[in-house]
């Protein structure tokens, strides 16, 4: 009885805890990933960005 529940307690706490610790790092270390997940649900919001990157860096090199 007292190790089936410590045993779905710990393993019901380590899953959220690193559910957690997963969303913090990835917000904090790679906000590009974030980015990435954003524009995949717009992906037509990205190729505008990436068009108007192409002419402005291509007037700049010009």
């Amino acid at each position: 009885m007292a190790n089936k529940k410590r045993k779905s307690h710990a393993g019901g706490n380590t899953g959220y805890r690193s559910n957690i610790d997963y969303s913090n790092t990835t917000k904090q270390k790679s906000p590009f990933k974030r980015l990435i997940d954003h524009y995949a649900q717009r992906p037509w919001l990205f190729f505008a960005i990436l068009f108007l990157a192409v002419i402005i860096t291509y007037e700049l090199v010009k």
